[in-house]
């Protein structure tokens, strides 16, 4: 097993940086891929966006390892788990163990896996993607970015942040209150996000 696993480290260290890279502008996410998006899985991204309380740079770091439906999936998984105080229940608090349990509230829960097929038969999926691979990508990138990897568990378990409308007594982050303006202001938020980080990026 130890042979196999030196194996593994090896060839993680023969890859080029390109292997694990996405260059695609804003990381192959599209502007109609999030209006797409319905309203539970906008409002968990939005959500997730603020309660990810971390530098940039180390965002910046795991964003260029990740496919666009997985970065989706980051904020849409801290989303609905900090809002359920579901970060307070886990025994495990490692970054492959967060990513893994974000992931499945991502994928089970919402609609992101239309767009993940959508963005697949598109040929936006640039990077390996099938479970193993993802699990690979995301074990070279903690081995490659150890701080960044901390800095990003260290962020999730933080104290649930609520928007004005969950507690309209604290200085919250706005969030509207109906209909399709909700959507409209989610899907703003969320590329603008996007749209900051991949300014930070290229700078």
């Amino acid at each position: 097993m130890q042979k196999e696993r030196d194996l593994l480290d090896l060839m993680f260290e023969r890859e080029t940086p390109s292997t694990y890279h996405n260059e695609l502008e804003l990381w192959g996410i599209e502007k109609n891929d999030i209006r797409q998006l319905d309203k539970a899985t906008l409002s968990a991204c939005y959500k997730g966006i603020k309660n990810l309380p971390i530098n940039p740079d180390h965002i910046i770091k795991l964003l260029n390892v990740s496919n666009g439906d997985e970065i989706l999936a980051y904020w849409i998984g801290a989303g609905r788990l900090k809002q359920s105080d579901g970060h307070k229940r886990m025994s495990k608090r490692e970054f492959a163990d967060i990513i893994h349990l974000g992931n499945h509230e991502a994928y089970e829960n919402t609609d992101l896996p239309i767009l993940r097929r959508k963005m697949e038969a598109e040929g936006r999926l640039v990077l390996p993607h099938g479970p193993r691979q993802l699990q690979e990508r995301l074990a070279h990138f903690q081995r490659t970015y150890p701080d960044s990897a901390e800095a990003y568990a260290e962020a999730f378990f933080t104290d649930y942040v609520p928007s004005q409308k969950e507690d309209s007594k604290g200085s919250n982050y706005p969030d509207p209150l109906f209909g399709d303006k909700q959507k409209g202001y989610y899907s703003k938020a969320i590329l603008t996000r996007l749209e900051n980080l991949w300014t930070i990026k290229r700078d």
